[in-house]
């Protein structure tokens, strides 16, 4: 699992982790979908104002995921209240853990195995300040420990606000916004900090078929980087529904470039996501996660 992210392709920034979707339903649509408020369970990793447009007063979520590129498993649980109509909380907890390595003494005497591990704490809440905007705030707190007495944390915050425009909503902020990390050789490392635009359009026809298309982009401020998703999701009479969507990252992007392919599924409340990531370092990545909303 290294400090850096999932990959050699970004050297500069720490604790790339915090960047991977642990929602089902977006990963689906390779990343984008943040304005969209049909999962709402995991509004702490990125968009707390999501649960202020649900039609639910309570989402729960629990979810595991397989990411190919570091071969970490990573298992995660959320939830999302809303409170009064205007206001709203949010939390989830995320563990990981990547493949055990052997480790060996100074004599080359192998002394047993390390798994390195990581996890991440949310905390968010969200307040509607008028009919068309809605500001709200995420706080996480990331670590990794990558051998023995070789841990790192940070804390980070999401700063967002959204709305709904002529049918189109948009979400837009700064995410990762944090602490630096400081690597064994005491060289300081940003988080993988961004400035952040959403874009989403929803809708129904025929009263049985709904449909959406989504754009998210990211400009990374250490690396320069950007990264760019793009979805589009079918759905049938809100209990199935069909998504697809590619991600393109720039050079040095944290998360490099993939398409994806989703699957989701919902009765009585409770809610069946699946995707899978193929293309590049990410092939292979799956993600499933089981909801409920009440």
């Amino acid at each position: 699992m290294p400090l850096f992210g999932v990959s050699a392709q970004s050297s500069s920034e720490a604790l790339g982790f915090v960047r991977f979707s642990q929602d089902a339903s977006r990963s689906g649509l390779a990343g984008a979908g943040m304005a969209s408020g049909r999962s709402v369970a995991w509004a702490s990793y990125d968009n707390p104002t999501a649960p202020l447009y649900s039609e639910m007063d309570f989402n729960v979520g629990a979810g595991w995921q397989s990411w190919a590129a570091s071969q970490s498993s990573f298992y995660n649980a959320s939830a999302s209240w809303r409170v009064i109509d205007r206001l709203a909380i949010c939390a989830g907890f995320t563990y990981g853990s990547d493949k055990p390595y052997d480790v060996y003494s100074s004599n080359g005497r192998k002394n047993g195995t390390f798994t390195p591990t990581s996890m991440l704490l949310n905390l968010g809440v969200a307040y509607e300040v008028a009919p068309f905007l809605a500001l709200g705030v995420n706080v996480h707190r990331a670590s990794q420990t990558l051998a023995e007495k070789n841990s790192y944390s940070a804390f980070s915050a999401d700063v967002l606000a959204s709305g709904e425009f002529a049918g189109v909503k948009v979400v837009a902020g700064v995410e990762s916004i944090g602490t630096k990390v400081k690597s064994a050789g005491g060289k300081e490392f940003s988080l993988p900090a961004s400035a952040k635009l959403a874009l989403g359009y929803e809708g129904c026809s025929l009263g049985i078929l709904s449909y959406g298309a989504y754009l998210d982009a990211d400009y990374f401020l250490s690396s320069k980087a950007v990264g760019v998703s793009a979805g589009l999701s079918v759905g049938y009479s809100d209990m199935a529904c069909l998504r697809a969507g590619y991600h393109l990252g720039t050079e040095n992007c944290i998360i490099p470039s993939y398409a994806s392919v989703g699957l989701g599924a919902a009765v009585k409340g409770i809610k069946l996501d699946f995707a899978c990531l193929f293309g590049g370092q990410l092939s292979g990545t799956l993600v499933l996660n089981l909801g409920y909303s009440f």
